[in-house]
């Protein structure tokens, strides 16, 4: 079974530690300046139903928008946790919450449900984000066991503040892009490129051959993954391959490659170590 990459634990840890020290003032502030960013997003004025979350632990507070003229205008759902996923639950300002799963603010049980494939807008909490559309969440899959009940044309965008805006995030493969994100000074939307996801085949030899039992695998992987990340995907399902780690050379469509490489849909990528026992 495939582990989460290692990479993400500690750079959560850096961003959320980085966030909870936070004046209040300055988070207050931040969050009214990121609200009225997104107020000029297209989706924002047009849709009519929005997943929200209650900000916890300093993350950007949304749920005043509910009561802007465009805002009450809206139909809200906030999230509870129910086993491994979310249910969501009709609320509008006034409405009681009550400390849930995490210490999180939910609304009450009773309260109106409404199916994932109503939302128009979903606006997700994030430790971080980056410049290619990719989430760092919290770690417990809520959000990704979500996406999979949102319909096509929902959109998704996650909120968080500018430090926590990187160029990239280590990724898993059941990683999704997001349709942007929006901080107190940015508005990033990405254009609709093509699937979230490639098929790459990758080629084996000797240790990794021998490791896998096989010199062929085809990948499913998210866009805008590294070849030096697929390795390191390899590796965590045969710890055994690490002593090889630093001294495989890499190869896409016949041609050596450095590691930091970015994978393309159809490519062929060759892991070329030393002969085993060399």
């Amino acid at each position: 079974m495939y582990r989460p990459n290692p990479e993400k634990k500690p750079l959560r840890r850096a961003l959320l530690l980085q966030r909870q020290v936070m004046p209040q003032n300055r988070w207050q502030a931040l969050s009214a300046a990121l609200r009225d960013r997104l107020q000029t997003l297209p989706e924002w004025q047009q849709t009519r139903v929005v997943f929200a979350y209650v900000s916890h632990r300093l993350e950007p507070d949304i749920l005043p928008l509910a009561k802007t003229e465009a805002g009450q205008r809206k139909v809200w759902a906030l999230p509870r946790c129910q086993g491994d996923d979310l249910v969501w639950h009709r609320w509008e300002p006034g409405d009681p919450l009550i400390p849930g799963s995490y210490g999180v603010q939910e609304p009450r049980h009773d309260a109106p449900v409404i199916v994932p494939n109503a939302a128009d807008l979903l606006l997700l909490p994030c430790v971080g984000g980056d410049r290619l559309g990719y989430r760092l969440g919290y770690g417990g899959g809520y959000y990704d066991r979500l996406f999979a009940d949102l319909q096509p044309k929902a959109c998704t965008i996650g909120l968080c503040f500018d430090f926590a805006m990187l160029d990239t995030l280590p990724i898993d493969p059941w990683d999704r892009r997001l349709d942007g994100f929006c901080t107190e000074t940015q508005l990033l939307k990405f254009a609709p490129d093509g699937p979230s996801r490639i098929a790459v085949t990758i080629k084996l030899f000797a240790a990794y051959q021998e490791a896998f039992g096989q010199s062929e695998l085809i990948w499913e992987l998210p866009r805008g993954i590294a070849v030096a990340q697929v390795c390191d995907m390899l590796i965590q399902e045969r710890p055994e391959l690490n002593r090889w780690r630093s001294i495989t050379r890499f190869g896409i469509n016949l041609q050596f490659v450095p590691e930091t490489t970015l994978l393309r849909d159809g490519d062929e990528l060759v892991l070329i170590p030393p002969v085993s026992g060399g």
